[in-house]
């Protein structure tokens, strides 16, 4: 199931608390930045589907006046 975008940016939240305390090791903080990219990837896939959404919406709107 895909997580919602509050979840993904609590996940992102969490990452970066972790790796601002620097007590990761190189391998670990590695692993946290890979992940967190991953994370910020897919909020932005989601806030591209909910922009692409309201363009239609829009347009719909606008078909009707």
């Amino acid at each position: 199931m895909e997580k919602t975008i509050d979840e993904l940016l609590e996940e992102i939240k969490s990452i970066t608390e972790q790796m601002e305390q620097g007590d990761l090791s190189l391998e670990e903080a590695l692993k946290h930045y890979e992940m967190g990219i991953r994370l910020i990837r897919e909020c932005s896939g989601q806030i591209d589907w909910a922009e692409k959404k309201i363009q239609i919406i829009q347009d719909g709107e606008r078909e009707d006046d």
